[in-house]
């Protein structure tokens, strides 16, 4: 089970990586009136091409965060298991800002390295990352064998896997 959470968690931060793209001349990527209205609002703490990537990866981030000092306080399998259920959710919402992204930035996918003004929120992406990634064991570990918790478990990893798509 714990394997299976960390799969989940490369593949988002896989996708998050994708997602860091340089900007194209063309039309504008199709993002939701909403959604783009979020980034470009957000936009501002990173200067330059990439700018409008960094409030996705920010928001993406600061769910990690949240999510695994939840996780991290958590005292009940079915307190776990409606974590898991309410992130797959939100995620699912991020879902859709981060596609646009990485289809307007396709070139970021073959990037060894983010773009230098998107480093620091990369790393702070990496290390909220990692954070999710010790709470998710810690949980599994006492609760993973309930089954709310496993239900919980397989939603969270359909997003993931859909955000791979």
């Amino acid at each position: 089970m714990m394997k299976l959470a960390m799969v989940s968690l490369v593949c988002l931060l896989a996708l998050v990586m994708a997602s860091c793209g340089e900007k194209k001349e063309a039309e504008p990527s199709g993002l939701g009136a909403a959604a783009g209205a979020k980034v470009e609002k957000a936009a501002g703490a990173v200067s330059g091409k990439f700018a409008e990537i960094e409030p996705a990866l920010t928001e993406q981030a600061e769910l990690m965060e949240s999510s695994a000092v939840a996780l991290e306080k958590a005292s009940s399998a079915k307190e776990v298991a409606d974590l898991l259920t309410s992130l797959a959710g939100k995620q699912e919402k991020l879902m859709a800002t981060m596609k646009a992204l990485s289809e307007k930035f396709p070139e970021m996918k073959a990037m060894a390295e983010p773009p230098a003004e998107l480093k620091p929120i990369v790393e702070k992406l990496s290390q909220a990352g990692a954070k999710f990634g010790q709470a998710m064991s810690a949980v599994m570990q006492k609760y993973g064998s309930d089954p709310l918790v496993q239900e919980a478990m397989k939603k969270f990893q359909e997003v993931s896997s859909k955000m791979q798509e």
